[in-house]
């Protein structure tokens, strides 16, 4: 390929303008050196950076190296230390990752901080094949098997600079003989032999077999990636219009959405619209296991709403009502649905006040007086309205959370009362709601369970004249 064409193909493929500011991550080997060549002979505006991981003897050196080609092509350089071994400590995590974790986190920091526009990295044809080949040792679907893309815009590492790979459909050994055809002297990095690295030990033990079965193998599996990314991006689309039918609301830190809508997709979009939950409150997570996901489409399935499932990494899934709700263990649950007390003391409310209950709700009470022979007061269809005899409440009612044996006589149970737990199980209300759940009391009884029945001694009569109109509502 000539420049022109190498430049007409990574514009394309990463959607880059002349005179884009690019910063380079620059290791030293024979594939960012290449990498920040090729790019620099195509007049992009560069900057390289060194992230030292520390883990070898000659790390510094190997820097001052990437420094002084830097020089000589007058490309501006920076360099970041990072603790690759405190970090996999602190984090538990292998070294592979914590050194992927803190190279990434280092390079999109750097273009923050000098205003890059994307961040570029030399990943290559033979990674993408190793990349792929081990998320299918590791029983991934077709988001693992798709690759690493060209372009990626929305990641963890930062909100809206992309992360690109202009030399994914270069091969190694093109790699490499552009290196030498330019006279680029690379470091060679003894680590890239250990095969006590996962990657290394597929890099030089799995491949070289499989490739006796196949010398093809590496484009047949470079090939698959490409189809399957296409595909993957059909799916995607209709995952993105799915998402806007089950009502996939991120809010408050926790995830959202109707449990039947959802019950209805097909199982694959249903897998989809789950990692799409899953990532929006834990974008750095990489690998979310198919069991993982199969077990929390089971128990959406099952309705159980009394309980919760642990997916992973802290992460808890229930229902409530008609919503699935996903969010971090031990955060305080926020539903709007709802007219939930900010804080479960009693709220004292006199006939003709209006309180607010958080930043949502709000509750009113209204006395009404009914002409002779009147007894239809309209408050509309909404079950976070009633009406009761005003004589048989008094002139004022408390807002207040359930203690432990509450129970009502509603209407309909024939004088028997009920425990209010009991019913709030009956009407789906998750245990996460239940503690500030509003009960509707006259300083006697429990007369209103919002969204089930009032009690029987305050509901009205034909002998009622007065009544009082409670109502919780949004504002």
């Amino acid at each position: 390929m000539n420049q022109n064409a190498i430049k007409f193909h990574i514009r394309q493929t990463c959607n880059l303008q002349d005179g884009t500011s690019i910063l380079v991550g620059v290791s030293g080997g024979t594939d960012s050196l290449a990498l920040l060549h090729l790019l620099n002979q195509l007049r992009f505006n560069l900057t390289a950076v060194y992230v030292d991981h520390a883990l070898r003897p000659t790390s510094f050196q190997d820097g001052q190296h990437v420094l002084a080609l830097c020089k000589s092509w007058k490309i501006p350089y920076l360099s970041e230390t990072v603790d690759v071994k405190g970090y996999a400590e602190e984090k538990k995590l292998s070294i592979e990752e914590a050194a992927r974790d803190l190279r990434y986190k280092c390079l999109f920091e750097i273009a923050t901080r000098i205003g890059a526009e994307t961040v570029a990295v030399a990943h290559h044809a033979d990674d993408q094949v190793e990349t792929v080949l081990m998320h299918l040792l590791r029983g991934s679907g077709m988001s693992g098997l798709r690759g690493m893309p060209y372009r990626m815009e929305h990641h963890a590492w930062h909100d809206s600079i992309p992360l690109i790979r202009p030399l994914l459909s270069w091969w190694k050994e093109d790699i490499e003989a552009y290196c030498r055809e330019h006279q680029i002297a690379a470091i060679q990095d003894e680590s890239n032999q250990d095969i006590s690295f996962y990657r290394n030990r597929i890099r030089l033990t799995l491949i070289p077999e499989l490739l006796s079965f196949n010398p093809d193998f590496k484009t047949g599996l470079l090939r698959l990636s490409t189809i399957l990314k296409d595909d993957f991006e059909v799916l995607e689309g209709i995952t993105e219009i799915q998402a806007e039918q089950i009502d996939l609301t991120f809010a408050h830190g926790q995830v959202t959405f109707l449990s039947a809508e959802f019950l209805a997709q097909p199982r694959s979009i249903q897998r989809m619209l789950l990692r799409k939950a899953i990532a929006s409150l834990q974008p750095t997570l990489r690998d979310i296991g198919f069991d993982a996901i199969e077990r929390s489409i089971d128990f959406i399935e099952s309705q159980n709403f009394s309980g919760q499932m642990d997916i992973l990494k802290g992460l808890v899934l229930f229902l409530d009502q008609d919503r699935c709700v996903l969010m971090e263990m031990g955060q305080t649950y926020i539903c709007d649905t709802l007219p939930l007390l900010e804080k479960p003391i009693p709220y004292p409310i006199s006939v003709g006040e209006c309180i607010s209950l958080n930043t949502n709700w709000w509750f009113e009470v209204q006395r009404f007086k009914l002409d002779d022979g009147q007894q239809e007061v309209q408050t509309g269809p909404d079950s976070f309205s009633a009406i009761v005899d005003a004589e048989a409440c008094g002139s004022q009612v408390w807002i207040r959370a359930m203690q432990p044996g509450d129970r009502m006589a509603a209407v309909g149970l024939c004088g028997h009362s009920q425990k209010i737990s009991d019913i709030l199980i009956n009407q789906k209300i998750s245990r996460w709601v239940r503690p500030v759940y509003p009960m509707v009391w006259n300083e006697r009884e429990i007369i209103w369970v919002p969204g089930y029945r009032i009690a029987e001694t305050v509901k009205k009569t034909p002998a009622t004249r007065q009544v009082l109109i409670l109502k919780f509502f949004k504002k």
